[in-house]
């Protein structure tokens, strides 16, 4: 699991809890992670955007020891950032960062630069969204998702994509945006949006293919933890994490208390959320990908450059 903040970027793993790799001392608004090629090879990026400065900061992660590797590169931003996501076509071998501000959409299609120590843009356009756009993720098959704070969400998939809405939620104001992908009884990919209510820390699901409401979910009291009455940000994924986690988790934050510093994450199984919203349980989806049988292991790998972080 992976936290950017005001204290930094940080990594834990997700079983134990237990700190990985930490780039301490810069406050970070977000964090978005995919991948550079295919399969247990594949090399992990992130994206993390500097509050400071409104710049895009990238990382890859080792895939052996897991730090935070520095790289060079990336676009130049001007504007405010209300928020931003990275992910791929699952078979498309790089990612696209997306760039939400006011009234446009940046993407950035990035590649791997200088013998896998910088990334480079490939390629950029601009297309401009109604001004109340804040959110958005990516579906599994590249194109991009997006949440206005009305409770309208439009998936890009072509011209005239805010003609009108792919689906809209009526209630609490929208705050965050993701895509839940898993594989089906045929092998088929399918996905289930997801939109956060920041007031409340419900999390509506929408079909991915028609639109239709799936239900809403909250995170309700364990034996050990008090229920989520509200959060800020929302992080899902349908790939096999482990233990409970084996079809994927769905994660919440928020400040602990009104007048706290701290921050809690809360995490649910995605069998979980399946469950409770009546659901057949889909099969864990590899954010990596798998290599066409056209296309040969070049060994694609971030190696690192810094000492072993404590």
């Amino acid at each position: 699991m992976i936290l950017a903040g005001a204290d930094g970027l940080v990594s834990y793993n997700i079983e134990d809890g237990n700190e990985v790799s930490r780039v301490p001392d810069i406050d970070f608004d977000g964090a978005a992670v995919s991948y550079f090629g295919f399969g247990p090879l594949a090399a992990g990026l992130v994206a993390a955007l500097e509050s400071e400065t409104g710049d895009f900061a990238f990382y890859g992660i080792e895939n052996t020891s897991r730090l935070f590797v520095p790289l060079e590169g990336g676009p130049e931003i001007r504007g405010n950032v209300r928020d931003f996501c990275m992910g791929r076509a699952h078979d498309n071998d790089a990612p696209t960062l997306f760039v939400v501000q006011k009234e446009v959409l940046q993407i950035f299609n990035l590649t791997l630069a200088q013998g896998g120590r910088g990334v480079s843009i490939e390629s950029q356009t601009r297309i401009e969204t109604p001004d109340n756009m804040i959110a958005c993720a990516v579906h599994h098959d590249g194109s991009v998702v997006l949440a206005a704070q009305s409770g309208a969400v439009y998936r890009l998939a072509g011209e005239n994509s805010f003609a009108s809405p792919f689906a809209t939620l009526a209630g609490a104001p929208i705050v965050d945006l993701g895509v839940l992908t898993g594989l089906n009884e045929e092998g088929g990919h399918e996905s289930r949006f997801a939109a956060l209510s920041g007031d409340t820390g419900a999390i509506a699901f929408i079909d991915g293919r028609d639109g239709h409401m799936l239900g809403t979910v909250r995170f309700g009291e364990t034996f050990d933890y008090a229920a989520v009455q509200s959060a800020s940000v929302m992080g899902l994924s349908g790939a096999n994490l482990g233990a409970i986690y084996r079809n994927g988790a769905a994660a919440l934050g928020a400040s602990e208390s009104a007048d706290s510093d701290a921050f809690a994450v809360s995490l649910a199984p995605v069998s979980g959320v399946s469950s409770a919203l009546t659901l057949p349980s889909l099969a864990p989806f590899n954010p990596r990908g798998v290599a066409p049988a056209s296309i040969a292991d070049d060994g694609l790998i971030i190696e690192p450059t810094l000492p072993k972080q404590n």
